[in-house]
Formats: C-alpha cells, structure tokens, sequence
C-alpha cells in the first residue's frame, strides 16, 4: 500500500541526490570505505527520504535477484542508421530499440535448435561428399574371373582360352584349368574350380578397365592394388613380376612402355597370398622399353600421359608351373 506521509511523497518528488546515490550503490555492492561507511549511516538517522530511498532499494535489489535466480538476463539492442542526402528531413537519423529479457525465450531456443540441425546436417552432407570423393578415387576394376570359362561340360579340364585376358598378348604357356579334375582330387583351387597355369616364362596380360568399361587412363600418382593367390609346383627360384604398362602395338612388331614394375620371389609348394602396390611415376615422359622385330625408324620417348594401361603377370623361372587364383584389382587415383 502507497504511504501518505511527507517523507515518502517528499522522497518520490525530490531529485535524488548524487552524492546519496553514490552511497547507496557502494552500499548495495559492498565495498564503502570506512569515511563512506561513517557518511551512509549518519544520511540514514539524520535524512528521512534518504531512509526511505535506502529501503525502496534494498526491496528492489531482492526482487530483481529473486526473479533472476539462475535464469539468463538479455539486454538486445538494435540499431537503425539512415542517411537522406535529398529529403527534406535530417541528413542522418538513428534509431535504437532495447529489450531486456529475464530467462531463455522460446524464440532464442528455437533459433539454437535450429542453428544445430543446420550444422547437424552441414555435417552431414560433408561427411557424403568426402565418402564419394574417397569411393570416386578409390575404385574395383573390372578384371575377368577365371571362373568365367565353364570347363565342366568340356571332356579337356583345360583350356588355352581365358576369358577378358589375353587381350595385347597370348601365349600357348598359359591356360585355364579345372584344377581338381587335372590333379584328379590332388589340389583344389583357392575359390571356384578354375585357375590360370602359367609355365615358364609365360605371363598373363589385362587392359584395365574400371566397372563402366572406361580404360584406366595414366596419370601421376596411380596406383593400382593386385590381390590373389598362387601356387607353385616344382618351381623352385622362381619370381612373379608384376608391370604396369602402356601397349603401342602387339605382334609381329610389339613396342611397350613400362609405367611401374614390381617382383616377387615364389615359395615353391602350397597357396600362398599375391600382393602388389604399383604406383605410377611422376615423370610419364618414357622410352620403349621392348620393341619386338624389326623396324626402320625405332619409336622413340612419348608423354605417356592419358595412355590406357595395361596389367601384365609375368612367371619367370627354369622349371616347374604357377597357379594363380582369386585376382582382384583396384585402382586409387590422387
């Protein structure tokens, strides 16, 4: 209820006194001095609006902190800044706007819960481009399986004809076996039936495509991943190269560029794992590495540069045979 005494309306109309406030804000922050301590209380018995005004802050101050509690306060301000060079009315004006908001608003939330689906799904999204940057550049080629040769109906568990190989070069050397049927139950192929028999100084040749049928062009940095298996019988000191190759012609006059080249020493009995990493070089500016018969202007060096490239497994050794089986293939580009 409203107070009808002199000091209280002399205190509502009164200006506040400066110095008073001065006091009264030291006061309610805790940190008057001892001079300043001795001035508040001589106000408080001697100045009756300086009492009242003392006890309207105090109530104000616990208010405002009860409200507060552990709640957020907000003070928003906008500004509005207008410059009319050509009105008739002020060059400049300004407008300014406050709010003061006690707790968290609904709108503000709102806009954090949104603010956070926002980068959820930013995230998201450049978490799928980096999947299919990663998946574009790092992909299967389409190399045939040996399984695609169907001997089981064939009187010959063996044939000189292996299926998406062979396509640059062939070779008598090499062939397509049932394995279980040709050892009569002494081996059995690694996966399926069939395996590729490689006899001394055979090889077996792929033009690398990828799963759409687009050759796998040469560039910087390439790398191509050859996985599988093979067995060797009665082979011993025997190596598998594994090269990388740009083919400009095939017989009678073969000419070849090596882009990257890899061996491995074979263990002469049992399946053992293939694994080959070949990279292909910076500098793709090369020389004919084999040029078959004979011709009146030898080849010289070309940019091998966008050259499809071909996989060629070579088995070099004196005596014995090479079983391989499971070949996979995969190319990662930089």
């Amino acid at each position: 209820m409203k107070s009808d005494s002199p000091a209280a309306s002399d205190s509502s109309d009164e200006p506040l006194d400066p110095n008073w406030q001065h006091l009264l804000n030291r006061f309610l922050d805790q940190t008057l001095d001892a001079e300043e301590s001795a001035e508040f209380a001589r106000r408080l018995r001697e100045d009756p609006s300086a009492l009242a005004l003392c006890g309207q802050r105090i109530h104000f101050d616990a208010t405002l902190q009860a409200a507060l509690g552990a709640k957020d306060l907000e003070w928003e301000e906008t500004r509005r800044i207008r410059f009319n060079p050509g009105g008739t009315g002020p060059l400049w004006s300004i407008e300014r706007q406050q709010e003061f908001h006690i707790g968290r608003r609904r709108r503000r939330v709102r806009r954090q819960l949104l603010r956070a689906s926002l980068v959820a799904l930013g995230l998201l999204i450049l978490g799928a481009a980096a999947y299919h940057f990663h998946a574009r550049h790092r992909y299967q080629l389409r190399n045939g399986d040996f399984e695609a040769m169907d001997l089981s109906q064939s009187p010959n568990p063996e044939s000189l004809s292996i299926l998406y190989w062979q396509e640059s070069f062939s070779t008598p050397q090499a062939r397509v076996l049932e394995l279980s049927r040709a050892t009569q139950g002494e081996l059995f192929a690694k996966s399926g039936r069939n395996v590729v028999a490689l006899q001394p100084r055979a090889f077996l040749n792929q033009v690398l495509v990828d799963a759409r049928g687009e050759p796998l062009a040469a560039h910087p940095g390439t790398r191509v991943h050859v996985t599988g298996w093979y067995h060797c019988r009665n082979a011993p000191q025997s190596r598998l190269e594994a090269c990388l190759r740009f083919v400009a012609s095939g017989y009678p006059l073969a000419i070849q560029y090596n882009l990257a080249v890899q061996s491995v020493d074979l263990k002469d009995g049992g399946w053992h794992p293939i694994h080959f990493d070949l990279t292909l070089p910076t500098d793709l500016w090369r020389k004919p590495d084999i040029v078959s018969g004979e011709t009146p202007h030898p080849p010289g060096a070309i940019d091998l540069h966008g050259k499809p490239v071909t996989l060629s497994l070579d088995f070099y050794s004196e005596s014995g045979e090479l079983l391989v089986d499971d070949l996979a293939l995969t190319a990662e580009e930089p």
